[in-house]
């Protein structure tokens, strides 16, 4: 006997396949899974030096904020380049980038082309979008209120004012403030943050900052005035992160210096101390190589 098959019809491409079908991001973040094999090139798409297939989404965000772009799926390699404007009309944002990062505005709409480099099966459009954090700028800086502090905060939407200082970079930073209340050491650092960072410490006001210093990924340490207000500058970085900032104070030790020793009164005789803040006066003694160190002092008689 004879079996008859229906011939199989040629699978449409994607809906999203053209410009004016653009999907529509409602909100973030966003997943889309799509099936590329059909997917063709209109003869009017923009290029970046793209040649392959696209497939198109849009959003328009109600806030200011940073948008990341991605495509997952190892069979179907990709770029991803970002537009504004309208169709025949258009202004290129960001060009030919695996992870393009927009600073958008609020009721802009972006395009996002998704050029394809001969895929053969499904990818995965991903888009997330990050506000600035609530001591983005320098006068929302956060007060550290006491010593030791610690914070934990996402910086993948901070930003770059205009009047940002830039001695320690200034790429996307986020601002500390703290007015201690005894003269102190203070130790800086971003353990834990998965990202590196440069620290920069000021004081004075928003346009006329005075540099204390910088640091970069081991930290920075500076004697602090009591009564003194200094700003911390963090500095992400492109795209930031997972920041853990810590900031911890050092007293000089009571012993500090010759005429405060500690008089050891009786043996055997043990003392436990911070010496993180010691400092060397003047007319300290040097030691056996003739260098002038920091100094803790006891008395024995």
């Amino acid at each position: 006997p004879t079996t008859l098959v229906a011939p199989v019809a040629a699978q449409d491409a994607p809906r999203i396949d053209d410009f004016d079908n653009a999907k529509e991001i409602s909100a973030l973040p966003f997943d889309r899974t799509v099936d590329v094999k059909r997917a063709t090139r209109a003869d009017d798409d923009p290029s970046c030096r793209e040649s392959g297939h696209t497939v198109w989404f849009k959003f328009t965000p109600n806030a200011d904020m940073r948008l990341i772009a991605r495509v997952r799926g190892k069979k179907t390699p990709a770029i991803v380049s970002v537009w504004t404007g309208e169709r025949g009309a258009l202004t290129a944002v960001k060009c030919n980038d695996y992870r393009p990062i927009v600073e958008a505005e609020a009721g802009t709409t972006y395009y996002f082309m998704v050029t394809l480099n001969n895929g053969t099966g499904n990818l995965v459009f991903n888009v997330d979008g990050y506000q600035p954090p609530t001591n983005d700028d320098f006068d929302n800086a956060t007060v550290i209120p006491g010593l030791p502090f610690t914070d934990t905060l996402d910086t993948r939407g901070a930003t770059t004012a205009s009047d940002e200082p830039g001695t320690c970079g200034n790429k996307n930073s986020v601002w500390y403030a703290i007015t201690p209340t005894a003269s102190q050491l203070i130790v800086l650092d971003t353990n834990g943050s998965s990202y590196g960072t440069q620290i920069g410490v000021f004081t004075g006001s928003r346009d006329a900052l005075t540099l204390v210093g910088c640091g970069g990924n081991q930290g920075f340490r500076f004697d602090a005035t009591a009564g003194v207000t200094y700003y911390i500058q963090v500095v992400s970085g492109d795209g930031g992160g997972d920041l853990v900032f810590n900031a911890v104070g050092h007293l000089p030790a009571p012993n500090d210096d010759f005429d405060n020793a500690t008089t050891i009164t009786s043996l055997p005789f043990s003392d436990t101390l911070d010496t993180a803040a010691a400092t060397v006066a003047p007319d300290d003694p040097t030691d056996c190589a003739g260098t002038n160190v920091h100094t803790v002092w006891y008395a024995l008689t």
